[in-house]
């Protein structure tokens, strides 16, 4: 019986050893898929928009700075340490606030976009706003189309009015007066017409 409770002993003891060795030392991967490890974290908690791609550029840094931030630590944004990986695996939800693009807000974790109701449109501060109205403006090509058209009708309006038929002779074409019409005259090869008013 006394082996059996050595056996166990030894046992725990191993396990104890087995689970805190690798805490205390840093798993053989590659910088690359350490930081590629770091920055799918950042995307869980918010901080990182660009993809795990194992490039430690300025997005990056800028999504560790932002976790220093708003974890309260200071770990170095230059680069990808465990250090870091394990503050940020530590991190249950968001950490970083969800910052979304103009016409769409936060709701939850996703952004949606700002609707507003006919009349209004989003403003700088992603608000809903009254749309001014749309005044006509007058322009100098508008004024002076108006008065060439109030011009050609005041002109039509004093001529009498005519039958519908047009005369044409050398000097040009003309309508025909109110009760004139045109009448053809001469042989069949060399006919003219004239006005004729009664």
């Amino acid at each position: 019986m006394n082996q059996a409770a050595d056996k166990q002993a030894s046992a725990n003891a191993e396990q104890k050893i087995a689970a805190i060795a690798p805490a205390s030392t840093p798993p053989a991967i590659s910088p690359q898929e350490a930081t590629k490890l770091v920055q799918s974290e950042l995307r869980r908690v918010g901080c990182l928009t660009a993809s795990a791609d194992g490039d430690w550029n300025a997005s990056s840094q800028r999504s560790l700075t932002l976790f220093n931030k708003y974890a309260g630590t200071k770990f170095d944004s230059k680069l990808a340490s465990f250090d870091a990986l394990d503050a940020i695996k530590g991190k249950p939800g968001r950490v970083c606030p969800l910052v979304c693009d103009r016409g769409s807000r936060a709701d939850g974790d996703t952004c949606v976009k700002i609707a507003c109701r006919v009349g209004y449109r989003v403003n700088d501060e992603n608000e809903c706003e009254k749309m001014p109205d749309k005044k006509p403006i007058a322009t100098r090509d508008d004024s002076r189309k108006r008065d060439a058209d109030r011009t050609q009708a005041e002109s039509q309006a004093s001529k009498p009015q005519a039958s519908g038929q047009i005369y044409c002779s050398s000097a040009g074409c003309r309508p025909v007066g109110k009760g004139c019409h045109i009448v053809k005259t001469g042989a069949a090869q060399e006919q003219f017409q004239r006005e004729l008013c009664n």
